[in-house]
C-alpha cells in the first residue's frame, strides 16, 4: 500500500457516502411527496407555473456540490501526477505479451518489478510504435496508465511495505491479453541493493562466443530454454514452434525462407536485433544467457541446419561485446540522489 492508494480509497469512500445521501434524500422526498399528495388528499392539482427561489435553488446547489467533487477528485489527481524531483527512475516497456523493467542507473532489464520500501518510485511508461494499446494496473496501489504508441507516460509509487503484489494489462491487446501478468517485488533496501548487485552482475557475465554457439549445457546452467520460449516466444510461433496464426508468424521446424540466415548465430543476431518492419522486435534487453537458451530452444525444432563457421562466430563476437570475455563490458554508474551529490560537493570543498 502507499499513500496514494489509502487516499484514492478514502475519496471512494467519501463519494459513496456522498452519493447514499443524495440518493436517501432524493427517495425520501420521493415517497413525502407521493404520501403528501396521494389522489385521496390531494384530489386537484395545483397548477404551479414557476419559482424563481426553486428553480435557483436546484441549479445552485447542485453546481456547487459537482465543483466541490471536483476539488475533492482534483487534490488526489494533482498528487498522482506530481512524483517527487528525487524518485527513483524505471523505464517499463510494454509489449505484446509481457512487460519488461529497465533500472537506468545500471542498465538491466527484468521480466518483473523489484523496488526498495519507503522510497519514490517513477515507472516511465513506453511502448514501441508498431504495438498496441496497453495499460499497466498494479491494483494494490490504485494506479493505471496506459501504454501508448509513439508517446510516453508515467506514473508513481511510494511504497510504505514490503510484499509481493501482481500486476496486470488493463487494456485489451489481443489473444495472450489474459496471459500479460507480471509481480511487484518490494523489499528493504538492503534487500533492493543485494538484489541488484547480482542481477548486475549475472547481466554483464560475458559469454566466450564459440562456447555460446555449442550444446555444452553448463554454459546455460539454470537458464530453462523451454520457459524463456512459452514466455517470450510461444503467443506468436506456437508451442511447438509451429508458426502461423495472426501475425503470420516463422515456422521454426523449417529452415526454408529465413530471412535473416538459419545459422545459430543468424538466429541469436536476430532474436538480439529483431527484423525491423515485422513483428519480429527486438530481445537485445534480456541478457546474453537469456538469448542464447532461446536461441537453442529455436534451433532445436530443427536441428538439421548448417553449423556456424569460425568467420561467422568472429563476425557475431565483434558485433556483441558481450560474447567476447576480453572486452569491458561498460556497466552504467549508478546516478547519486541529488542531496547526496550535493552533499558530496560541499564535503569535497567544491562549494564555498
Amino acid at each position: 500500500m502507499s499513500e496514494i492508494a489509502r487516499e484514492v480509497d478514502s475519496t471512494l469512500v467519501f463519494l459513496i457516502a456522498f452519493c447514499t445521501v443524495i440518493l436517501v434524500g432524493v427517495a425520501v422526498a420521493m415517497f413525502a411527496m407521493v404520501f403528501k399528495y396521494h389522489r385521496s388528499k390531494s384530489p386537484t392539482t395545483k397548477q404551479i407555473h414557476s419559482h424563481t427561489g426553486l428553480e435557483v435553488a436546484w441549479t445552485v446547489v447542485p453546481f456547487i456540490l459537482c465543483i466541490g467533487l471536483f476539488f475533492v477528485g482534483y487534490e488526489g489527481f494533482k498528487a498522482m501526477r506530481t512524483p517527487p524531483a528525487d524518485a527513483m527512475q524505471i523505464t517499463v516497456t510494454a509489449q505484446r505479451w509481457f512487460w519488461s523493467f529497465t533500472y537506468p542507473d545500471s542498465g538491466i532489464t527484468t521480466g518483473e518489478l523489484t523496488i526498495p520500501v519507503n522510497r519514490s518510485v517513477k515507472l516511465n511508461i513506453r511502448t514501441d510504435d508498431n504495438e498496441v494499446l496497453h495499460s499497466l494496473y498494479i491494483p494494490a496501489f490504485r494506479v493505471k496508465e496506459d501504454a501508448v504508441p509513439g508517446l510516453d507516460t508515467y506514473i508513481w509509487l511510494h511504497p510504505d511495505q514490503t510484499g509481493t503484489f501482481n500486476i496486470f494489462c488493463a487494456e485489451f491487446c489481443g489473444k495472450d491479453h489474459s496471459k500479460m501478468i507480471t509481480t511487484l517485488h518490494v523489499v528493504e533496501q538492503d534487500e533492493y541493493d543485494a538484489w541488484l548487485d547480482k542481477q548486475v552482475a549475472e547481466y554483464y557475465r560475458p559469454v566466450e562466443a564459440t562456447l555460446a554457439m555449442s550444446d555444452d549445457p553448463e554454459v546455460l546452467a539454470g537458464y530453462d530454454g523451454d520457459k524463456l520460449f512459452t514466455k517470450y516466444c510461444a503467443s506468436c510461433h506456437g508451442a511447438g514452434g509451429e508458426g502461423g496464426g495472426p501475425y503470420k508468424a516463422r515456422d521454426f521446424r523449417s529452415i526454408e525462407g529465413w530471412k535473416q540466415g538459419t545459422k545459430k548465430t543468424d538466429v541469436f543476431k536476430t532474436i538480439s536485433t529483431g527484423i525491423p518492419g515485422t513483428e519480429m522486435r527486438s530481445f537485445a534487453h534480456l541478457p546474453v544467457r537469456e538469448r542464447l537458451a532461446l536461441m537453442r530452444k529455436i534451433t532445436s525444432f530443427h536441428p538439421d541446419r548448417q553449423q556456424p563457421t569460425v568467420e561467422d562466430i568472429a563476425v557475431l563476437k565483434a558485433a556483441f561485446p558481450e560474447l567476447d570475455p576480453t572486452r569491458a563490458v561498460q556497466i552504467p554508474k549508478p546516478n547519486m540522489p541529488i542531496d547526496e551529490a550535493m552533499k558530496q560537493v560541499v564535503e569535497e570543498g567544491q562549494v564555498p
